[in-house]
């Protein structure tokens, strides 16, 4: 019943660099090298070629020289290298992403310029690394040393959200920012990719063996898996912190926005480090001293649409760096940042911390806490405070948002009448939230001498929200909302007994376009489990697990699938 619309995701991939580069980029170093391309000894010419890539834009002019030369091994592998330049440092961006670059260039104010860089750094604008190579080449080569320290503090705090591509991110700025010779701003940026990339081997060995141990033993696999950290490393990761935290404080690396949340993101960069390195005493401290940022006011006459205009305190930055976390699955770092803004904010941030604080207790399993988060958004909401025209639409929420939790409680002690009241509350306010009404559902499997009609408004309630996703779904041209659509009704289907193919054909559309997404793969399983297939419904949701440790529902979802497959072996 749904149209398919695929999402095309772009990636990088970059041949690793294997030859060690000479500090010498004189002119005479450089026509040496091109000599040496056309080397009778082909080990010669690999290691030439492979030196004018390392040295980069600074052979640029021999190099298109070279091009015409006679000798045609010296002019295809000078061709070559050029492309080379072309994939690394020019790029072919996107088109969103070249209009940006465009703006950015023509603009002269460098506060202004700081902002176009901003958006082109942001992972919601560009999830997949898009605008990787045009921040590559300001960092390098842009003129202006503000804007360099700016791109840095991108290229190191606002990877991609997808792992895989982070992942990608970094093996990029492994080999764009792996010369010795860089100055201080580079080599920052290839030192924490460097560490990075290592971390990751070590995280992804454990990982292995401990899957295989759980194929041996049958023991779940705990996420995240710990591993064992050599002290050279650790040393490495304190001298970069160290480094990190004098860049921080010079105030020409922070120099148009002080507090911006690429400066508290940059923490968490650094903890993430430093939580991996087992460095338990300093990442507490990196995470406090993410807290502690505060954003002193844009010295721009114009600032851009980043800029909340709902609110002039420095929370706001607090809050886009939370959202991004809780993206990211650090929901108890991003709880952290939200609740500072929910305690310090003016009234309409505090709300909008209060509704994304309530997404990240819902995956934490924690509704009783929820039940006193929504009592003070909805006195804040009624305060008087709260000058926006939405209010009783906010009211709304919370008022269901409350009773949800309340219903969810109740369901743990089994006592479905107090669901059926709670959950019949939530619905009155909102008969739009896809979870009251699969709870709703539930209870109405376990409620006895239940009368028709109440089974038949449940049946109403789910086919007014398919038909209603379905309208939504079919004006729409944005992928990303595609996927959400998709995601929600097969999230509907899997969890009230719907149609198994429909499901999985909606999930498989959601999770092309984000297949790394830990709630597309909890929706996922949840579609397998609704095929009673619960092996590949745990198997999904494993994964799920993994890219999202700290998420308690998605752990509870995974422990009641492997119950369900053990109770199949029994039959």
């Amino acid at each position: 019943m749904f149209k398919i619309i695929l999402l095309l995701s772009s990636a990088f991939f970059f041949a690793e660099l294997a030859v060690s580069l000479s500090d010498d980029r004189s002119p005479t170093r450089i026509h040496a090298l091109i000599a040496d391309l056309g080397d009778d000894v082909f080990v010669v010419r690999e290691r030439a070629e492979t030196q004018l890539l390392r040295i980069g834009i600074d052979a640029f002019a021999e190099l298109k020289q070279a091009t015409k030369s006679d000798d045609v091994e010296i002019a295809t592998r000078a061709r070559r290298i050029l492309s080379q330049f072309e994939q690394i440092y020019r790029g072919k961006e996107n088109e969103s992403v070249r209009d940006m670059v465009d703006l950015y260039t023509q603009e002269p104010n460098v506060a202004q310029k700081t902002q176009y860089l901003w958006i082109l750094a942001d992972p919601m604008e560009y999830p997949n690394g898009e605008a990787l190579r045009t921040l590559c080449r300001i960092a390098r080569f842009d003129t202006e040393y503000t804007l360099r320290a700016e791109a840095v503090k991108c290229l190191i705090a606002s990877p991609p959200i997808a792992p895989t591509k982070r992942k990608d991110w970094f093996k990029t700025l492994r080999i764009v920012f792996a010369d010795q010779s860089d100055d201080e701003l580079l080599q920052l940026v290839g030192d924490y990719a460097t560490l990075y990339g290592n971390l990751e081997v070590l995280r992804e060995d454990a990982e292995k063996k401990a899957e295989t141990q759980e194929k041996e033993t049958g023991v779940l696999v705990e996420y995240p898996v710990p591993f064992t950290v050599s002290k050279e490393l650790q040393t490495a990761v304190r001298s970069l912190t160290d480094r990190l935290a004098a860049f921080q404080t010079k105030p020409e690396n922070s120099d148009v926005q002080p507090g911006h949340r690429f400066d508290i993101l940059l923490f968490h960069a650094l903890a993430e480090l430093q939580d991996a390195s087992g460095l338990v005493a300093e990442r507490d401290r990196t995470l406090e001293a993410a807290l502690a940022v505060r954003t002193e006011k844009m010295r721009s006459e114009n600032p851009l649409f980043l800029i909340d205009p709902l609110d002039e305190s420095s929370f706001s930055e607090h809050f886009h760096a939370a959202v991004l976390l809780e993206r990211r699955c650090r929901f108890l770092w991003a709880e952290r940042h939200l609740r500072l803004v929910f305690a310090e904010a003016p009234v309409t941030m505090k709300i909008r911390a209060g509704e994304t604080l309530w997404f990240v207790m819902q995956m934490l399993d924690r509704f009783r806490e929820s039940i006193e988060l929504h009592d003070s958004c909805l006195e804040l909401v009624k305060s008087g405070e709260y000058k926006l025209n939405d209010s009783d639409t906010k009211v709304k929420h919370f008022v269901a948002a409350k009773n949800f939790c309340l219903a969810k409680l109740a369901a743990a002690d089994e006592d479905w009448q107090k669901v059926r009241e709670s959950i019949d509350l939530s619905l009155k306010n909102d008969p739009t939230d896809c979870d009251a009404v699969i709870l709703r559902y539930e209870a109405s499997k376990h409620l006895n001498n239940l009368d028709e009609q109440y089974k038949a408004e449940t049946k109403r309630l789910i086919g007014d929200i398919l038909n209603r996703t379905e309208q939504i779904f079919l004006q729409r041209s944005n992928n990303m909302g595609v996927a959400v659509l998709c995601n929600q009704a097969a999230w509907l289907l899997a969890n009230t007994d719907g149609d198994f193919q429909t499901a999985l054909t909606l999930i498989q559309i959601t999770t092309k376009s984000e297949p790394e997404s830990p709630m597309y793969l909890d929706t996922m399983a949840h579609v397998y489990a609704l095929g009673k297939d619960y092996k590949k419904a745990g198997e999904v949701q494993k994964e799920a697990v993994r890219l999202a440790p700290e998420a308690t529902t998605l752990r509870l979802s995974l422990e009641r699938f492997r119950k369900l497959v053990t109770s199949d072996h029994r039959r």
